[in-house]
């Protein structure tokens, strides 16, 4: 059965249970304490609270989600993601406990035609009442019927606060060959026994996160009227329906990854799938990363240096840096690749395929940006690092991480990942010090620019306020404008050029404003572009720079 058949077969399924059937909502939630959708019931919390009136008491939806809670394990592990898609059915105050449970049942049986023998279910450690439904309404012996705790057997809330309740999962036995575990109890790495659908019982309005409610032990006071909400990873049944290991050999995702392979392979390369344990993990990491990159930016959301944004950005990264250490893709990759995305998803989401244009110059141009960072860094960094394992040190000292991000370029975080694959960690409290000290210093020292274009033509300007920490975009004033100037590249300065106080249309505009959100190169950090904004008119930004304490 293809992940397309399950995807319609659980909506019909449910449209004949007088659900009505909603298109997914985009990434970007309306909701402050998270920065991604990243569940299927996220869209609908203010219905669950009673805040807002339902279209419908009783709806199903295919919803597109994104965590980056574990992306270290991506392309690593069978199963984590950091994009899915995830089956739901949900009761507004409607039906409750015994319907869930038994049409959950019944679309295991029938709808994707398992057998009822191989099928084991898992209760809250205190929820007698589902128990009992399994046993005395639906039929599952007591004996794989399994009770949990806390960690594995409640859900929510989204984020630190909101609804939530007990849990009841289904799950698969895959069978010996999957492991000796005689339940699901024994089964640690939960490879023979998989989860297929978790049927989530709202019945409490949380006030603190979950980690707080199994601290505390607080029971939190009921919803208006308690609620279901299901939860089924598209990927995941497939790989059960599928009979293959891991959510990469899907037909939801092998696309993907056969296209990562084609192009790490067109210029002689000779990489093959599942061979070579690092290529197949940098393989499937790079598949759903883009899968990842792609479906966001057609929702709008794009990369930054700022809150989702930048979860983006480290995403972007992490699969650009996984394709030129692994696959030896130093030129970009990606935006290519989106290409696959939208061939494999256009048809269920249209969105994919008519963003695809946009998307894609948007991901070279981040591309770009990284691998010049990379082209001048990650020789030195591997260097350093073999120096250090060399000599039995565990440690990458925080002035020379330091020293790594000022002088060649390399982000912070791509010396800490490349690190911990050699087996060595990073000083970040010391190296977060010695920056901070750096800007002090040259601050108190009334740092000198790099010639005559600062000292000579914008002395008595003030100091540009740098804004782009809190926000993305920002109203500033112009307070100088420069024609002619030009940047010397060998010695990364900017020369010459006169002050005027309007212009016309040019193509050689320098312009300083008075607070602006724009990122000056430094660190390795290419400088942000962008575009201002001044009624009908707009000026591209092509590159920002620093000088002395102006931002250009």
């Amino acid at each position: 059965m293809t992940g397309d058949q399950i995807r319609q077969r659980f909506l019909d399924f449910f449209a004949t249970k007088e659900h009505l059937v909603l298109p997914s909502a985009k990434l970007l939630p309306d909701d402050p304490t998270t920065y991604f959708t990243t569940a299927g019931m996220q869209p609908f919390v203010p219905y669950f609270l009673g805040n807002e009136r339902p279209p419908a008491v009783r709806l199903a939806t295919c919803q597109k989600c994104l965590r980056a809670d574990d992306l270290d394990e991506v392309g690593y592990t069978a199963r984590h993601l950091s994009f899915f898609e995830m089956l739901g059915n949900f009761s507004l105050g409607d039906y409750f406990k015994r319907e869930a449970i038994a049409w959950g049942w019944e679309f295991m049986l029938q709808g994707l035609e398992l057998d009822p023998e191989r099928l084991w279910v898992t209760v809250y450690q205190a929820d007698d009442e589902a128990a009992e439904i399994w046993a005395e309404h639906v039929g599952v012996p007591r004996e794989r019927i399994i009770r949990f705790g806390m960690d594995d057997n409640w859900w929510g809330p989204v984020g630190n606060s909101g609804p939530c309740g007990p849990c009841s999962e289904i799950l698969l036995d895959r069978g010996a060959a999957w492991g000796d575990a005689e339940t699901p109890l024994e089964d640690e790495g939960g490879d023979r026994y998989i989860e297929l659908w978790n049927l989530v019982f709202q019945q409490y309005n949380s006030a603190m996160s979950k980690a707080d409610l199994k601290a505390t032990g607080t029971i939190p006071v009921p919803l208006p009227k308690p609620g279901i909400d299901t939860g089924a990873g598209l990927e995941r049944v497939a790989v059960a329906l599928q009979g293959v290991s891991t959510v990469f050999e899907t037909d939801l995702l092998q696309p993907l990854c056969k296209a990562v392979i084609g192009i790490a392979n067109e210029r002689g390369g000779s990489y093959q799938y599942g061979v070579d344990r690092e290529v197949t993990a940098a393989v499937n990491r790079i598949a759903d990363h883009t899968r990842a990159l792609t479906f966001t930016i057609c929702d709008g959301m794009f990369p930054s240096n700022k809150a989702a944004g930048y979860v983006l950005r480290q995403i972007l990264r992490r699969a650009a840096r996984f394709g030129r250490l692994r696959l030896g893709l130093s030129e970009p990759f990606i935006y290519r690749l989106s290409a696959a995305v939208a061939e494999r998803y256009g048809d269920t989401y249209p969105e994919v395929r008519e963003g695809l244009e946009a998307a894609q110059a948007l991901i070279r141009q981040e591309e770009e940006r990284f691998g010049e960072a990379l082209n001048h860094g990650i020789p030195r960094l591997e260097e350093v690092i073999e120096n250090l394992a060399g000599d039995g040190r565990a440690t990458l000292p925080g002035d020379l991480a330091f020293h790594l991000y000022e002088t060649y370029g390399v982000p912070i975080e791509v010396q800490v990942e490349v690190a911990q694959e050699r087996g060595l960690t990073v000083d970040i409290e010391a190296f977060e010090a010695q920056r901070a000290g750096r800007e002090k210093s040259a601050i108190a020292a009334g740092f000198e620019g790099h010639g005559d274009f600062a000292d000579d033509l914008l002395g008595e300007v003030a100091p540009t306020s740098f804004s782009g920490y809190q926000q993305e975009r920002d109203q500033a004033r112009v307070v100088a404008l420069v024609l002619g100037a030009v940047v010397d590249e060998t010695r990364g300065l900017i020369t010459g050029g006169r002050s005027v106080d309007e212009t016309a249309a040019v193509d050689d505009l320098t312009v300083v404003l008075d607070r602006t959100p724009f990122y000056a190169e430094g660190g390795g950090q290419v400088g942000d572009q962008g575009w201002l904004i001044q009624g009908a008119d707009q000026v591209e930004v092509i590159d920002t720079k620093r000088e002395n304490q102006l931002i250009v």
